[in-house]
């Protein structure tokens, strides 16, 4: 921290050397401002000016989200609710996951689909997509939106922003960013990327590879068998099960 001191007040003393007026302001309270003031709040996001990756920054945790608010039902018809469970084992267990350490990359960048990890860039999302792909924080919240202002301001009117208004700048995983892509997300600037040359992947076929493999169908098999019978398993079925479990035991 010292030497970071350091190295600003030096900074400041050449800026101030070439006759530029200098104001400081500590971190905590340049952020404070930014959550408080939304005019620099616009200003600030609209500033091409970006600092180095930060990997934290690309988990954004669950996503959550309601396809219809309200639905009535009509005469006899019968409506059901659909959730989908975790799929932390099953990526954990079949996705393609990076190892040891990245290559990273700021300059002179090729196409994004030949790099594998971490990407800092700058998207503009379509404007006509029911359920947006690329997540991005503010008031305090993840939303999906296809409209980076709109989101800020909260707006709920028609969008007018230009292209440069809507366009969100975030740090995700370039798998992520290849599926947003295909929905017809463009890539406007790509500002960092961290390549991962190494990598592994579970292959079914020789049931090898793959980072987490064997925690997974170890820990998971005790997970579903605390968990009990499924409700569509009949009762031989079970004590079948059961005698085999208290068979192979005893072996």
């Amino acid at each position: 921290m010292d030497e970071l001191y350091v190295v600003t007040k030096k900074r400041e003393k050449t800026i101030r050397e070439l006759g530029f007026g200098y104001r400081k302001i500590w971190e905590h309270d340049f952020a404070s401002q930014l959550k408080s003031n939304q005019r620099l709040k616009l200003f600030a996001n609209n500033l091409d000016i970006e600092e180095r990756l930060d990997p934290r920054l690309a988990f954004f945790g669950g996503r959550t989200d309601t396809t219809k608010l309200y639905y009535k039902v009509k005469n006899e018809e019968k409506i059901k609710y659909v959730d989908f469970t975790s799929l932390y084992p099953w990526t954990n267990k079949y996705c393609r996951y990076p190892l040891h350490h990245p290559e990273i990359i700021t300059k002179d960048f090729e196409e994004l689909d030949t790099y594998f990890g971490l990407c800092k860039v700058k998207i503009l999302p379509p404007r006509h997509l029911y359920h947006a792909v690329l997540p991005y924080r503010c008031h305090g919240k993840l939303t999906f939106p296809l409209c980076r202002t709109c989101a800020d301001t909260k707006h709920q009117g028609k969008c007018t922003h230009n292209e440069q208004e809507r366009s969100i700048t975030g740090t995700y995983a370039t798998p992520e960013v290849m599926v947003a892509k295909e929905k017809g997300y463009r890539v406007l600037k790509l500002y960092e990327v961290w390549h991962f040359p190494d990598d592994t992947q579970y292959d079914k076929q020789s049931n090898s590879g793959g980072l987490f493999t064997n925690y997974v169908q170890l820990f998971l098999k005790i997970k579903q068998e605390a968990s009990g019978f499924p409700h569509t398993v009949g009762q031989r079925k079970k004590n079948e099960t059961t005698f085999d479990c208290i068979k192979k035991m005893k072996a």
